[in-house]
């Protein structure tokens, strides 16, 4: 029994942090990404196929809008692609609507880390 209870902290701990932070360290479901967060960044997640350009069709979206990469990390595992990125500002409705767009995007997120 208290095992169980143990095991159901843990997993709903892991949870939690995925959805504050994006992280999936340990996930049976995504690649396992882990980024720490910094004070004054903004978060933003992307799930997608594991092909070539995924990344470059990203950051242009990103450098086209004059949004700066403060940090990110990619993992894949095998067609599957997980990438974190703290970026300099939020993420608004447009952003999102054209990081959607991407070819092979399965599903992107802004995480409720924001600054302030």
């Amino acid at each position: 029994e208290e095992a169980q209870q143990n095991i159901g902290q843990f997993v709903s701990a892991r949870m939690i942090q995925y959805l504050q932070t994006g992280n999936s360290l340990l996930s049976v479901n995504l690649p396992h990404c882990h980024l720490d967060y910094e004070p004054g960044s903004h978060r933003l997640m992307h799930i997608h196929h594991n092909v070539p350009g995924i990344l470059r069709a990203i950051n242009d979206i990103l450098a086209d809008q004059g949004i700066n990469i403060e940090r990110q990390v990619l993992d894949t595992r095998g067609n599957l692609g997980y990438a974190i990125y703290d970026i300099n500002r939020p993420c608004d409705a447009e952003l999102m609507r054209q990081l959607r767009a991407v070819a092979h995007t399965i599903r992107v997120r802004a995480a409720g880390v924001s600054s302030q």
